[in-house]
Formats: C-alpha cells, sequence, structure tokens
C-alpha cells in the first residue's frame, strides 16, 4: 500500500481506544465478553491483535460501551486490509455500506483514496466492482451507482462484469427516470446483452440466495422497454434474441414470454401472416405466459 496509511498502527490503536474504554468503566475482559455477547476467547484475541474484528462485533462493542454508532469507523478501516496491507473488498464493502447508513461520507471518501493508492489496477477496478455489487444488492442500491460508474471508467473489454454492471446501471436510473437517464443506461446496456452471464446468484438485503436466470431477464427488461413504448420493430429483435437466450439457458418461461412479444411485434408491424404461427406455439408450450404489462415490471 503506498502512501502513509498504516493499517498495522492503526489497528493497534483501535485496540487501545478499546481497552481504554474498558478500563474506564473498571471491566475485565470477561464483563466486556458478557456485554456484547462475544466469546471471551474471541474478546482476548481481539484485544491482544491476534484476531481482526469483524463490523457487527464492532458495532457489539460500541453498543456495550455506549458509544455513539460509529464511533470507531475511522480507525476501523485498518481492519479492511489484509496482513500484508491489501485492502478486502468484502470488508471495505461493509464498512462502506454502514457508513452510508450513518452518514460517514468522510470515511468513505478515504476508502477510495486509499483503493486509489493500490498498484495493482486490475485488482482495484475488481474492488469496485465488488463493492457495487454488494450496495446493490443491500438497501443502498442508489449508492452503488458511482462504483458500478467508476468501475465501467476503469474497465478496458467488455466482458461479463462489464455487462452486468451496465445492466445494474439500467435497472437503478430506470427507476429514477426511464425516459432521460434511463434511456441512455438503456442505449449502453444493448450491446453488452450477449455477455451477460447466464445465471447470477446474489443475496438479497434478507441475506436469502438466490438464484435469478440474468441473461434472459436482461433481454427480458429491454423488450419490455420496447413494448412500452411501442418501437415495434426493436420489440422484434430482442424478443427474436430473448428467445435464443431462453432456448439457450433452457428457460421455458422466457421463451414463452418472447414468443408472445415477438406475436405482438408482428401484429403491430402488420404482419399478420406470421404471427399466428408463433402464438400457436407459445400456447403449446404453456398454457400462460409471464404476464403482458403495459408498463414496465419493476420486480
Amino acid at each position: 500500500m503506498n502512501g502513509s496509511y498504516d493499517p498495522q498502527r492503526t489497528r493497534i490503536e483501535l485496540r487501545h481506544e478499546f481497552e481504554s474504554d474498558r478500563k474506564k468503566r473498571g471491566w475485565k475482559r470477561r464483563d466486556l465478553a458478557k456485554a456484547t455477547g462475544i466469546e471471551p476467547v474471541t474478546i482476548s484475541n481481539i484485544l491482544n491483535n491476534k484476531q481482526s474484528i469483524t463490523l457487527p462485533q464492532l458495532d457489539a462493542i460500541t453498543e456495550a460501551f455506549n458509544r455513539p454508532e460509529g464511533t470507531y469507523y475511522e480507525t476501523y478501516m485498518a481492519e479492511c486490509f489484509s496482513k500484508e496491507g491489501k485492502l478486502l473488498p468484502a470488508r471495505c464493502a461493509a464498512l462502506i455500506t454502514r457508513c452510508y447508513q450513518t452518514g460517514r461520507q468522510e470515511i468513505i471518501d478515504r476508502l477510495l483514496e486509499l483503493m486509489s493508492e493500490e498498484t495493482d489496477p486490475y485488482r482495484t477496478n475488481n474492488m469496485l466492482f465488488e463493492i457495487a455489487e454488494m450496495l446493490f444488492h443491500s438497501d443502498r442500491k442508489l449508492e452503488s451507482l458511482p462504483f458500478f460508474d467508476k468501475f465501467l471508467a476503469w474497465s478496458t473489454k467488455k466482458g461479463e462484469k462489464s455487462a452486468v454492471a451496465h445492466y445494474r446501471r439500467y435497472l437503478i436510473h430506470r427507476d429514477r427516470d426511464l425516459y432521460m437517464d434511463g434511456l441512455e443506461a438503456l442505449h449502453q446496456l444493448l450491446e453488452y446483452l450477449p455477455y451477460l452471464p447466464a445465471y447470477d446468484v446474489c443475496t438479497d438485503p434478507d441475506g436469502h440466495k438466490k438464484t435469478v436466470p440474468l441473461k434472459c431477464e436482461g433481454y427480458r427488461q429491454v423488450v419490455l422497454y420496447y413494448h412500452l413504448v411501442e418501437r415495434w420493430d426493436k420489440l422484434l429483435t430482442y424478443a427474436d434474441e430473448m428467445a435464443m437466450a431462453a432456448r439457450l439457458d433452457n428457460e421455458r418461461g422466457y421463451l414463452v414470454e418472447a414468443l408472445h412479444y415477438k406475436a405482438v411485434a408482428l401484429r403491430e408491424k402488420g404482419e399478420l401472416e406470421k404471427a399466428p404461427s408463433v402464438k400457436k406455439r407459445s400456447v403449446l408450450r404453456s398454457g400462460k405466459i409471464r404476464g403482458t404489462p403495459t408498463k414496465i415490471d419493476m420486480t
């Protein structure tokens, strides 16, 4: 790590703060363990700098000392580094998320400054993506946008991560302003659609993991947009591509929906002779489709 920041020294300072607050209360270490619900051996290892501290443990100690939330966040930044002095993406993302929740923008800015001092740009960019993803799947989705933007600005080639970043950006902008920033983000997404991974395993804000057919869903969102704005030529094109992706990934529900929208596009283009066969195939494969919304499905 370049610069003057010394995580090892700051990690020791954090533990000195803990010990100072503990002694002010006349507590023994076992008292702190009881007050926090953390195992005594874990408390001992943390205070002896033999073990790193997690953010939930930090918050438990803060509460036990009756200190305001975020009291130790500045020195806790040191826990976001490995023993080798490398930033740990998951730790950074967790702290940044919490700092957004508690209004500690100065710590976010400092972490971003420290990231910029990383000597490996590829690693730094991957870290930005991981932080953006964690924020996107938390209750701070909007705050992921600048991290996706910075990741894309530093990316040098198209790939799965770039495609995912463009897709997430579209969803955020769509929900804020569909016809301005949302439209621009959609146009940027289109060339990246083929690079979306077939599936995405993510964790929602409640901690539940779920698997999403990401490529099919990406095409679906584009199809829904062109259906909404009645761009039948574009709807036909992307309904075809959605159907192709659905066939490759064996996603029958998406295939049925793609064929339905293809039929709609053909009907509106006045090519009725092609539409019936598409509708018939849709009905044969499934008795119902995923839906025919008149506006974009925000789920």
